[in-house]
């Protein structure tokens, strides 16, 4: 359990950094990528290209695997997002 000065004025924990490599990816039929870059202190993001990293044409693709490489603190989740 966390001691009261260790929460900010709101009342909540105080988000301890991430490192990029945290997260991973994997496309079926490609490598493992864990190359994101940072877009703030809590956010990253990572390019795929199709063709390239991913098959032409996409509906040629049918899952994609994210993982943790790393344990996240109790208070803290993950999102994903995804773009075309």
């Amino acid at each position: 359990m966390m001691n009261q000065a260790a929460f900010n004025q709101t009342g909540v924990a105080p988000q301890q950094p991430v490192a990029p490599n945290a997260f991973g990816i994997i496309v079926p039929g490609g490598p493992v990528r864990n190359d994101f870059s940072p877009v703030d202190s809590t956010k990253f993001a990572l390019q795929l290209q199709s063709p390239g990293d991913l098959p032409n044409p996409l509906t040629l693709v049918n899952e994609l695997v994210v993982f943790l490489g790393v344990p996240l603190p109790p208070s803290q989740g993950v999102m994903i997002y995804w773009q075309l």
